[in-house]
């Protein structure tokens, strides 16, 4: 079992957090994860749009979710 850091910049409910955790974890338990690793995805929640970064370090997963920026 991994260790995680959530960083929660965006104030989204905790309860909405775990669901993305969860799903991410179950969708892509095949897929290589090695220190160093970065992925980046989008969700919709309440009409506006987030991003969540997850980062692979040494001694834990660090998912990062923050309001999600489009350029004009």
């Amino acid at each position: 079992m991994a260790n995680f850091l959530i960083v929660n910049d965006a104030k989204l409910p905790y309860q909405l957090i775990g669901k993305v955790i969860d799903d991410y974890l179950n969708n892509y338990e095949e897929d290589t994860f090695y220190a160093g690793k970065t992925e980046i995805i989008v969700i919709d929640y309440q009409e506006r749009v987030y991003s969540i970064t997850i980062r692979y370090l040494k001694r834990y997963i660090e998912f990062r979710f923050m309001n999600y920026l489009e350029e004009e």
